[in-house]
């Protein structure tokens, strides 16, 4: 998204929004046909996203320091 946008700040409401509209549909979804309670389905797919964050950050980190050490030196 950040590529998309020039704006940091509009860029991340954009991509929070869309990440909460994908969640809330996982949670309907789950609710609608695998008969889950509405608020089992949310907290199921909420806290899926939360344990998610993790592993988000370490492969940032990778990306990171494998970009570092695959640059040109000058």
């Amino acid at each position: 998204m950040p590529f998309l946008v020039p704006d940091f700040r509009i860029a991340m409401t954009v991509a929070v929004i869309v990440v909460l509209a994908e969640l809330g549909t996982i949670s309907w979804i789950r609710h609608r046909y695998m008969e889950k309670p509405p608020l089992t389905a949310a907290l199921h797919v909420g806290l899926g996203g939360v344990a998610g964050l993790p592993h988000g950050r370490v492969d940032r980190q990778f990306a990171m320091r494998h970009q570092l050490d695959s640059a040109p030196n000058p």
